[in-house]
């Protein structure tokens, strides 16, 4: 009975602190028409209420408001009563159009019926392969789920946004002592904040399954949106080489799930991240691909609500894991960059029409309101502390410093086996 109400408490949970608000911003954002398929709808919600959240519990916790279930359900309540407004305004004042009538273009994600039950299959198979393989992992496996469960506890029951500090034991004149408090870039706050509003609004301890039950569905979302984006590139693009009959947006989006769901479901980028505990990367593989959509979107149907979107997306990861805030910006500009030089006969055409889109009023209230909260109210700890090395990976332990040029050439295959004739002949010492 215990396990089934706190199974029952976890999903509500999830919905009123990530998918109600997540749900309400993205109609305020989005206009209705040409309306998202229930996927976009479900990944974009999620990663809208996480962004929603972690800016909701930084503006609490910065004007000094304790968390606890009284302030976070008033906090998400104000969120969504203001989202409605918003939604209302915009659709009193905003310009009616035409009716068209119902448009002809086919729905790619109209399945087969064989097709709807192979994508069923392989989404069960990766499911119950997941679940068979976390079943042995519900307490901490390793050290990062362990470290990252102490701050969202901390936050939990100090109801305060914590100060990421490291004391270490040091040695002068062979006497031992407390060093000062020295700050710690490594962590986000965006990494520990869903937790600990869960813990908070739930009452379910940490040392349960709720820990690795997030961060499995978080990972199963991110199967989501690749096979969403995949989705919508296959019906985007097309290629002379490809045969249109085969190459369906429906098996494209099939072959997406069988390549990331069966196949390589206990890959590192999954469940063996989801069993280590690696927080950071397992939210930043559900954000990169669904930013890239957002874009995407943005700039092939022109359309400046999803460049908003795009926009506080980006804005969110960048308080939840750096490094594929770094990884996601490289993929954005390259791909920017390369869309020129491909089209560089209508290179002023193109930069105008993208300075049009972002010349919109949402892409520059979400910058403009991105740029007042990251100088005003609070700027990641990684930028404040050490931003140059925290963001490309300074190597900090002995594991990831890697090798020099001399120790790559002494330890090549060439060289070895060079360096081992010379031995024997009596070369080399």
């Amino acid at each position: 009975m215990s396990f089934s109400y706190n199974t029952l408490i976890f999903l509500l949970s999830l919905g009123v602190l990530f998918f109600l608000p997540g749900y309400l911003l993205l109609r305020v954002l989005l206009k209705r028409y040409p309306a998202l398929t229930i996927f976009e709808t479900w990944v974009f919600s999620f990663a809208v209420g996480i962004g929603a959240l972690n800016f909701l519990m930084i503006l609490m916790g910065k004007a000094g408001t304790s968390f606890s279930q009284g302030t976070l359900a008033i906090g998400i309540t104000l969120t969504a009563l203001l989202s409605l407004l918003l939604f209302f305004f915009r659709k009193r004042f905003s310009p009616k159009k035409e009716d068209t009538g119902p448009t002809t273009k086919p729905n790619p994600w109209s399945f087969s019926k064989k097709q709807t039950w192979l994508f069923m299959l392989l989404l069960t198979l990766t499911v119950l392969t997941k679940t068979v393989y976390l079943s042995h992992a519900i307490l901490p496996t390793s050290t990062d789920l362990g470290h990252h469960m102490y701050w969202s506890k901390l936050i939990a029951e100090t109801g305060t946004l914590p100060i990421y500090a490291k004391q270490d034991i040091v040695t002068e004149n062979g006497v031992y002592h407390i060093s000062e408090p020295e700050p710690i870039a490594d962590f986000i706050i965006g990494e520990h904040l869903p937790f600990a509003a869960l813990n908070i609004l739930s009452g379910i301890d940490f040392l349960s399954a709720f820990p690795i039950l997030l961060l499995l569905f978080v990972n199963l979302m991110a199967l989501l949106a690749l096979v969403t984006l995949a989705r919508t590139l296959a019906d985007s693009i097309k290629s002379p080489f490809f045969s249109e009959s085969v190459f369906t947006p429906q098996n494209i989006a099939l072959a997406t799930l069988f390549l990331f769901g069966p196949l390589y479901t206990l890959a590192s980028p999954q469940a063996k991240f989801v069993s280590g505990g690696v927080v950071g990367n397992t939210f930043g593989n559900f954000f990169i691909p669904i930013i890239i959509l957002a874009y995407f979107r943005a700039f092939k149907e022109k359309r400046s609500d999803f460049l908003a979107l795009g926009f506080f997306l980006t804005f969110s990861l960048a308080y939840i894991h750096h490094l594929s805030t770094l990884m996601t910006l490289f993929v954005l500009v390259a791909s920017g960059l390369l869309y020129l030089v491909l089209h560089w006969n209508t290179l002023g055409t193109t930069l105008r029409h993208w300075l049009q889109i972002f010349l919109k009023p949402k892409p520059l209230f979400i910058t403009l309101a991105a740029c007042l909260f990251f100088f005003a109210v609070a700027m990641p700890t990684y930028i404040e502390q050490s931003a140059v090395g925290t963001a490309i990976g300074t190597p900090t332990k002995t594991t990831r410093t890697g090798l020099s040029f001399y120790q790559i050439t002494c330890s090549s295959g060439e060289t070895r086996v060079a360096r081992r004739r010379l031995r024997r002949s009596g070369g080399v010492q």
